[in-house]
């Protein structure tokens, strides 16, 4: 009886000092163990190989010389972030995303094992794919993530991007535009932007229909995907719902009118209309309005739910949280440096997301 008491005692007293822990002693998230052979491998051995899926029968000139471009800076580009120093090479996060992996992809077991996911320092709330199948997962992606569940739809999203060759397809489409262009000898910049906007567009909307069909194949709650993008719409417009604050959010040497700023007076605030990497009014935008594709996942969730019998669990590795919710903490370049490597609409962002979840810590001297 006196040993359960006692560990009982233990159990109370690391769970406070763990919650209670100061942010001011932290440790960098590292890479560990050996370099994978993607990181040693020449970009120029990469190009060659994947140059030889160039299909010389069905496909025109044109469109094989755009790939073999695509194939000749997309390696280069990939080894480019390899070499960073940016990615987290077999540490605990990228072997949390990896199993994460497992678990969404059971149902896809030979596509599967075509993909090489890592996790990379960033703080933008991002994930990417590259065409041969490599995904990168930004921490700030992940510190933002409310669970396992929501980590797993965005993997399947990008498995349809990868799956469905997006990448190189979006490249070839645009070298196809510029092409006629050249030949009807239009000089009009905004019919072209609109035609590549259109196309990488509708890519994003059949990732998330097919991710979402993905997604349904696992053991995974099914409400999450609509949580993914509502905390892709606090990145994208985190003043959409309260656009009315004290001046003592801003930094005390910033010079303002009245004790009281509104939003809707800030112009570089209103990003309402785009997405974020959008134009004024998003008709230029690479993703589709955010509140868009919520419309859509809505209406497919709708549906997939009327005819099937949806689980709801959110963890399947049953890992501590902290792997995620503390991943940007650990790295020093997004603690005492944060303000340096984000764009200034971020910086009036982390407040309102890190306060949140960190209540205790002045996340506002560091912006």
């Amino acid at each position: 009886m006196n040993k359960f008491v006692i560990a009982i005692v233990i159990a109370i007293i690391s769970t406070i000092n763990l919650h209670s822990q100061s942010f001011d002693n932290y440790v960098n998230i590292t890479s560990e163990g050996t370099l994978p052979i993607d990181v040693i491998r020449l970009s120029s051995e990469k190009y060659l190989a994947d140059k030889t899926q160039i299909d010389k029968k069905n496909t025109t000139t044109l469109e094989r010389k755009a790939q073999d471009v695509f194939y000749q800076s997309s390696n280069y580009q990939l080894n480019e972030l390899l070499h960073s120093g940016l990615i987290l090479f077999d540490n605990e996060l990228t072997k949390y995303v990896n199993k994460v992996a497992d678990h969404a992809f059971v149902a896809y077991p030979e596509l599967r094992g075509k993909l090489k996911i890592y996790v990379a320092r960033s703080t933008a709330i991002n994930a990417f794919t590259f065409d041969n199948g490599t995904i990168i997962i930004n921490t700030g992606l992940l510190a933002n993530l409310d669970n396992e569940a929501q980590l797993a739809f965005i993997l399947c999203h990008e498995l349809t991007h990868y799956k469905d060759k997006h990448v190189i397809e979006g490249f070839v489409e645009n070298v196809k535009i510029e092409k006629k262009a050249s030949i009807t000898g239009s000089r009009n910049n905004e019919t072209r932007l609109l035609q590549k906007s259109k196309f990488s567009k509708q890519q994003e909307f059949a990732a998330d229909a097919q991710g979402l069909e993905m997604f349904y194949k696992t053991q995974y709650d099914k409400k999450v995907p609509l949580q993914c993008f509502e905390i892709l719409r606090d990145y994208i417009t985190p003043f959409k719902q309260t656009r009315e604050f004290t001046t003592k959010f801003f930094n005390p040497y910033t010079s303002v009118a009245s004790d009281t700023i509104k939003l809707d007076s800030l112009y570089f605030f209103d990003f309402d209309k785009g997405d974020d990497d959008s134009d004024d009014d998003g008709r230029f935008a690479t993703h589709p309005h955010i509140d868009a594709r919520i419309m859509e996942i809505h209406s497919s969730l709708e549906e997939m739910s009327a005819s099937t019998n949806p689980k709801t669990t959110n963890y399947l590795l049953r890992l501590n949280r902290i792997l995620t919710e503390y991943a940007m903490w650990h790295d020093s370049k997004c603690v005492n440096c944060i303000s340096k490597i984000v764009n200034f609409r971020n910086r009036f962002m982390l407040p309102t997301i890190y306060k949140k979840n960190f209540p205790t810590i002045n996340i506002c001297r560091v912006v």
